[in-house]
């Protein structure tokens, strides 16, 4: 009888102990380099909405695209003590030692298209940026049979956008006859006029039809604004980005638009995937040290194919929504839905 009574207690305690790891609530904080457009802003919706559906309580801190101003962010978010960080974007070397601090510190952090090599890290998350940049740049060379002036926009210190411009570097390499003849990369809170600024400058000094081939532009918002500025000047020079959100969708959709393609990963579900593996890592379960969301060239094609005030789905691509990674029983039970 004892046995039995002990059994019964037994049971009841590892119960209690399993509602209370389900119900126990953690503090999240996102550090973000801040909001670039439209795809940031899917970003962080995922992140929020996952966190929101795992019962946590999330915290954004954006630095509106200040690098400098991240890094004091970031140190900020280490002395709130929450129990994990989403750092997203940023210049690695900067960050670095903060992260470090943030480990020490027992706090879990996963790190999404930066580079932070911190022992301890949680997990990084990338888009395979290499192959965003590769695969736009390809079609651009293959579109205008690998020959011709091109312009590129690109800046110095962005992670991604340093990757990206590798992939182009390896289509330059193999179709020779293709001549960088201006470049130019604006970053700031009014990015799209400051394009459109630059590229109509570029404009001014290339007024022949055919100086301009096309115009390699790897992030939507470079590539919103070169497009503005070629059909506001009446030009006929086609865009290629990388990126993508339901705004961009329309602008490559619409029939004579100068943007012709990009190369995207679903940002939703990778800051979903983020709030996932935290909590995993808060629930000593073992996380993926890196990983990789495949880019997809989605052209004007593929753009008219979804309808209107609607968003990319897995009938369309089937590479979008959701991955099905992360997810565990116990985290299906806590969102619910097991």
């Amino acid at each position: 009888m004892r046995k039995i009574c002990f059994f019964v207690m037994l049971v009841i305690v590892l119960a209690m102990f399993t509602t209370i790891l389900y119900a126990q609530e953690y503090t999240i904080i996102q550090v973000s380099l801040g909001n670039y457009g439209d795809h940031w802003v899917q970003l962080q919706n995922g992140a929020q909405g996952m966190a929101a559906e795992l019962g946590c309580e999330y915290m954004l801190m954006s630095a509106e695209m200040d690098y400098d101003k991240e890094v004091t962010l970031l140190q900020n978010a280490v002395t709130m003590k929450p129990d994990a960080i989403f750092l997203d974007h940023g210049n690695g070397e900067a960050l670095t030692p903060i992260v470090e601090k943030a480990v020490k510190a027992g706090i879990k952090v996963v790190a999404f298209d930066t580079i932070v090599p911190v022992e301890g890290l949680v997990g990084t998350i990338n888009q395979d940026d290499y192959m965003l940049g590769y695969l736009s740049a390809k079609q651009m060379a293959m579109d205008i049979k690998g020959e011709g002036n091109i312009v590129v926009v690109s800046f110095e210190g962005a992670d991604p956008i340093m990757r990206r411009k590798k992939g182009l570097g390896l289509i330059l390499d193999y179709f020779p006859k293709l001549k960088v003849i201006a470049e130019f990369g604006p970053v700031a809170q009014n990015t799209i006029p400051l394009t459109m600024d630059n590229m109509s400058a570029v404009l001014t000094r290339y007024t022949k039809e055919g100086d301009i081939a096309a115009v390699w532009a790897p992030w939507d918002q470079w590539a919103i604004g070169c497009a503005k500025a070629i059909e506001a000047a009446g030009r006929n020079i086609p865009v290629y980005g990388c990126d993508v959100s339901p705004y961009d969708l329309q602008i490559i959709a619409t029939e004579g638009s100068a943007w012709k393609a990009t190369v995207a990963c679903d940002p939703q579900e990778i800051g979903r995937l983020a709030i996932r593996y935290l909590l995993l890592a808060l629930m000593g379960e073992n996380v993926p040290q890196y990983t990789m969301f495949p880019g997809v060239l989605i052209d004007q094609e593929k753009a008219r194919l979804i309808p209107e005030d609607s968003f990319i789905t897995k009938d369309i691509i089937a590479e979008w929504g959701e991955s099905g990674l992360g997810w565990t029983d116990e985290l299906k039970k806590r969102a619910g839905l097991k």
